[in-house]
């Protein structure tokens, strides 16, 4: 589903980026181990830290986010 609206193409809901994200990473995880090990074992790139940040922050972000997002779909009227 494209947007015909310019305004609404780049409207991504947050839960969704970070759910962009988590996949991203989970696929570095799988499929490109020997830099997914170099990094969390060398600890020298910026990479890491903000990896670690993200991951942090998902942990307590996405379940608020998955609770407001079916709370507004159990509770939206029909026409929203």
């Amino acid at each position: 589903h494209i947007p015909t609206k310019k305004e609404k193409i780049f409207a991504l809901p947050e839960i969704h980026a970070h759910y962009l994200l988590l996949y991203n990473l989970s696929m570095i995880s799988r499929y490109e181990t020997e830099w997914w090990s170099e990094l969390l074992h060398s600890y020298s790139s910026k990479a890491y830290i903000f990896i670690l940040q993200f991951l942090s922050i998902s942990a307590d972000k996405v379940p608020l986010l998955l609770n407001e997002y079916l709370m507004h779909k159990f509770w939206a009227k029909p026409n929203d």
